[in-house]
């Protein structure tokens, strides 16, 4: 018995470096097998398929996350020290079980088809939910915060925030728990309607494709990216694609020469997509807050409508499926995007108003982390997916990042030597 626990040991920290490394969509028994020394009979047997060992990993890795949270609460702290205390201690999960962001990244690209809710373990997310509401009332009925978040809607934008710095691997937009904690506590201390003022009209500028341009091509692209909603992107196949494309998989193979071809076309058309978003939007010219809640409304707006962007966007950020842009004008227009935004963010530090540290590719990287998510679900509801609320609406996040940009004296400390390095050569 004692050799058999020994066993399952072995197997599932197999499996979780493996779905932690891939995600479910790419994980392989055989792979999981070899890591194990075990045959992909014995797997097979004990648990019948890979969804099944999957959920089996899930519940270990949940269950010890559970226990982390619940262990060295905060005692005769201020209710912002304890919020802040229990963003460290997320932070440090997360950091010690990188599978939790691999299976966080698959809920959002797969839900139900991977996703079955353990009931012990969502009632304990409740009490977690609960307990940080009642933190946040406290923090309101003592006049240290304005935010009219409840736990649930805390608990998701932090989540996103830590799993997305856990998972970036940017020299110049990484951050650490410490660093996350001080942008919480400044979000706190934030001004509940800074995002609700209006930001004008959200343009529509139609499809941007790449040099191949055909009808043809365009069904591929677009059968493509129905694939990869439909199926993850290790699930996304040539034969598919075809038979979506309503052509032959050997027509296909004519315009892209593999697989990796094709998924590297889709990505490249949501950068374009993405870019093109904000072509005739004067964000430069306005006053710095404003020009920042118009930036933040059309990325959410684009996402909002753009299935196979926020998946990429997932995929790349935890599994880096697919590739950064590839083309030397993909490169250009993403570069000159970031060059006007960090013209925004530095009239926001000359003015005393953003945070130093705050660049452009920072600022993007934490609008990535928190609005994909939220734009993933949004309009969902507690169903038998969702531990995290998930419906969070675009002005919640756009004040929880606007707040945390912003600068507060309490928490503005130097910005390390080698910090600066990084921020120097981020744009």
């Amino acid at each position: 018995m004692a050799g058999n626990s020994q066993l399952m040991e072995v197997l599932a920290g197999a499996a979780e470096a493996e779905f932690a490394a891939t995600g479910i969509s790419a994980a392989k028994i055989e792979t999981i097998a070899v890591r194990a020394k075990v045959s992909r009979q014995f797997i097979y047997k004990r648990f019948g398929d890979k969804r099944a060992l999957y959920q089996f990993v899930r519940t270990r890795v949940e269950s010890r996350m559970l226990r982390a949270l619940s262990t060295n609460k905060a005692v005769n702290a201020s209710p912002i020290e304890a919020l802040s205390q229990f963003v460290e201690r997320w932070y440090a999960v997360f950091e010690q079980e990188p599978v939790l962001c691999g299976m966080f990244s698959d809920q959002i690209i797969h839900g139900t088809n991977v996703f079955v809710r353990n009931e012990a373990h969502f009632a304990q997310f409740a009490e977690i939910h609960a307990s940080l509401s009642g933190m946040l009332d406290a923090a309101r009925r003592d006049g240290a915060t304005e935010q009219t978040w409840d736990g649930k809607t805390f608990l998701m934008m932090v989540a996103s925030l830590v799993i997305g710095a856990v998972s970036e691997r940017s020299p110049a937009a990484m951050v650490d728990g410490d660093w996350i904690g001080r942008f919480v506590r400044r979000a706190l201390a934030g001004r509940p309607d800074i995002a609700r003022h209006p930001v004008g009209p959200v343009p529509n500028n139609g499809d941007a494709h790449g040099q191949r341009t055909s009808a043809t091509v365009t069904r591929i692209l677009d059968a493509a990216e129905r694939s990869l909603s439909a199926d993850g992107m290790e699930g996304m196949s040539i034969r598919n694609v075809a038979r979506m494309a309503e052509v032959s998989p050997q027509l296909v193979y004519h315009y892209f020469s593999s697989k990796q071809d094709l998924m590297n076309e889709v990505h490249d058309r949501q950068i374009q997509r993405c870019v093109r978003a904000f072509d005739g939007i004067d964000f430069e010219g306005l006053p710095v807050l404003d020009g920042l809640r118009s930036h933040l409304a059309i990325f959410w707006s684009f996402l909002c409508t753009r299935t196979a962007a926020v998946d990429f966007a997932t995929g790349y950020r935890h599994f880096r499926s697919g590739r950064e842009p590839g083309g030397v004008a993909i490169r250009a227009a993403r570069h000159k995007l970031l060059t006007r935004l960090e013209n925004v963010l530095a009239r926001g530090r000359e003015e005393g108003l953003i945070h130093p540290d705050m660049t452009a590719l920072r600022f993007t990287n934490l609008a990535g982390a928190v609005m994909v998510p939220a734009a993933a679900f949004a309009g969902s509801t507690d169903g038998p997916r969702v531990y995290l609320p998930l419906n969070v609406g675009r002005d919640e996040v756009i004040g929880f990042l606007l707040s945390g940009a912003m600068t507060d004296p309490g928490t503005c400390l130097p910005i390390r030597a080698e910090e600066k390095a990084a921020l120097a050569s981020a744009i």
